[in-house]
């Protein structure tokens, strides 16, 4: 009898967890799990120890609160990844929070509690497997953001939503803390799922209502606002502050702008005494080698960058044409149909007593997702990574609304409003799971490709501690590792470029090694080596030292299994 009772009263929470580790189970059983990028990889082995040989608090991605929690643990257990299982557990932990409020909302109705986390679990495994397998913090974010918004939409005890609101405040804040522009490009959804909350209110414009939805909104405005004080305080020294100059014109630059091609802008770079030689160091990321290129350097060609582009009229127009042509031939295939089934769901859920209150919700709703997709096609910042969660967050928003306004209010005709809703969703998980079952195992396959290199050459490393070893960047930044393996060693080698390149971390790393200038050890340094993929030219290298009127002499030292190279370099 007690078992049956706990059963009973744990119901949607056995169900929902049940089901989840169930997902879990065939993931695990069916693929390894990866990060998605090298950036994530650096981020763990920075907060890890990995990179600099202790784990540091600040990577300059996350903000500080949460990269001094990883270091602390690094510190407490290195051998846990901890980094990983944050990352997977969130996932995890908010489709758990998914599925279970989706079952609350179907009451006391076994079938439709049997055959709804059916579908959520379908959906979600089929819309985000690629990202259950190949975890991105970026995505992690956003599916952080997402389950707040989803859950404050299905919240039903509004009498007590202040207090109900705080833990949906704190996934925003780990939201924030992952990944700040993630968060920030949320807010317009996570403002629209208050207005849906408040307008279900009988009494809209009652002065009680202002305060309460205001005080969670101010809240979560202070927060943030906390936040990101916090972290302004913890990059407060000035080494932080100037290399923080520099990591925000190298991102204009290399995210945004492009770098101005030399040859149409010959007259710019002669007149910052900008050499072609130093032109291709930007060009092939290297910039590493060159100490000229500072915080000042980086943002002169930001900033030139910045306005050879179009005005802010013809990239609003471009972002509004390229936001036509996405609509009009389903851009974003398989993804972009969870946006039109959200809008259907919407339109299932209209009935007469909240007719107005759906049509308003959908007009704003469309108009708030349209501003936010054409800032970020404007800006021509549209990687998956962004994109994914921004149709996940409009479709579970929509769902949830549906949810609430069918599953759990008394209304006529629930059957035909919704079967369609299970059939679109049904029809869509499996088309969806079909798509991210192919891209993933195709993603995982090029990954496996990219490592080889990978693996042979941290093996070298591993060999030769007393050499250090510089990396040309794009002969080796499209690795990545396993989230759950050994960890590789990262102490004795670095690229030439990156978005750490140039900053306090960087510069310690290098001079525990007696490296103060990179283009000085790569020449009179025995143990100092350069390593590049085997086909690319050293031409660039040699053009360099050229022009500090030195002639190289370059040898290949070893050659590595996977097509990397290792070059001795020396003056004539």
């Amino acid at each position: 009898m007690q078992i049956k009772g706990f059963c009973e009263k744990y119901e949607n929470k056995i169900l929902a967890g049940g089901l989840l580790l169930l997902l879990m189970i065939l993931i695990a059983c069916c693929y390894d799990h990866y990060y998605s990028l090298n950036d994530d990889v650096l981020i763990k082995d920075i907060v890890s120890g990995v990179y600099s040989g202790t784990p540091e608090s600040r990577d300059n991605q996350m903000l500080y609160p949460l990269s001094l929690l990883f270091s602390l643990l690094y510190k407490l257990l290195p051998i846990v990844p901890w980094f990983g299982i944050f990352l997977c557990g969130c996932q995890y932990g908010c489709l758990y929070l998914i599925v279970e409020r989706s079952l609350t909302l179907c009451k006391k109705n076994k079938c439709k509690k049997i055959i709804l986390p059916i579908i959520v679990v379908l959906m979600i495994g089929g819309c985000f497997l690629e990202h259950l397998v190949l975890v991105q913090y970026t995505v992690t974010s956003g599916l952080l953001a997402t389950t707040a918004i989803f859950l404050m939409v299905t919240e039903q005890d509004r009498e007590h939503l202040p207090k109900r609101s705080i833990p949906y405040i704190g996934l925003a804040i780990f939201a924030l803390l992952l990944r700040s522009e993630m968060l920030l490009l949320m807010l317009p959804f996570i403002c629209i799922a208050g207005l849906y909350v408040w307008s279900c209110e009988k009494k809209i414009w009652e002065a009680a209502h202002f305060k309460k939805y205001f005080g969670i909104i101010g809240c979560l405005m202070v927060c943030v606002a906390g936040m990101l004080l916090i972290d302004t305080m913890a990059y407060g020294a000035e080494d932080w502050k100037e290399f923080r100059r520099f990591f925000d014109a190298r991102t204009t630059l290399y995210d945004y702008t492009g770098v101005p091609l030399y040859e149409q802008n010959t007259e710019f770079y002669e007149q910052e005494n900008i050499s072609k030689q130093q032109y291709e160091l930007l060009q092939n990321y290297n910039y590493g080698l060159e100490q000229q290129v500072d915080a000042e350097f980086m943002e002169n060609v930001a900033e030139y960058a910045k306005k050879q582009q179009p005005s802010l009229i013809d990239r609003l127009k471009m972002g509004i044409i390229r936001y036509r042509y996405r609509i009009t031939n389903m851009d974003g295939f398989p993804y972009c149909l969870w946006a039109v089934a959200g809008y259907l769901l919407l339109a299932l859920s209209v009935n007469r007593s909240n007719k107005w209150r759906i049509l308003f919700l959908g007009g704003v709703m469309f108009g708030i997702r349209s501003v936010v997709w054409i800032y970020i096609l404007m800006t021509n910042r549209i990687p998956d990574r962004i994109t994914h969660p921004l149709y996940f967050a409009e479709c579970l928003l929509l769902i949830g609304v549906f949810l609430v306004e069918v599953l759990h209010k008394e209304v006529k005709k629930k059957q035909c409003r919704i079967i369609p809703a299970m059939v679109v969703l049904i029809v869509l998980s499996v088309l969806n799971l079909i798509q991210g079952v192919d891209t993933t195992e195709k993603q995982i396959a090029a990954i496996q490709e990219n490592n080889v290199a990978n693996t042979y050459f941290r093996e070298y490393c591993e060999e030769h501690p007393e050499d250090f070893f510089f990396l040309d960047v794009y002969s080796s930044i499209y690795f990545t590792e396993k989230v759950f393996d050994r960890q590789q060693t990262g102490k004795n080698h670095e690229l030439l470029g990156g978005w750490i390149c140039n900053s306090p971390i960087y510069d310690k790393k290098l001079e525990a090694y007696g490296i103060l200038s990179v283009e000085e050890a790569l020449l009179n340094r025995d143990n100092v080596y350069l390593v590049q993929k085997e086909e690319k030219s050293l031409e660039w290298l040699e053009d360099h030292y050229a022009t500090k009127g030195l002639k190289l002499i370059s040898r290949v030292v070893h050659k590595l299994k996977g097509g990397l190279e290792i070059y001795s370099l020396e003056k004539e």
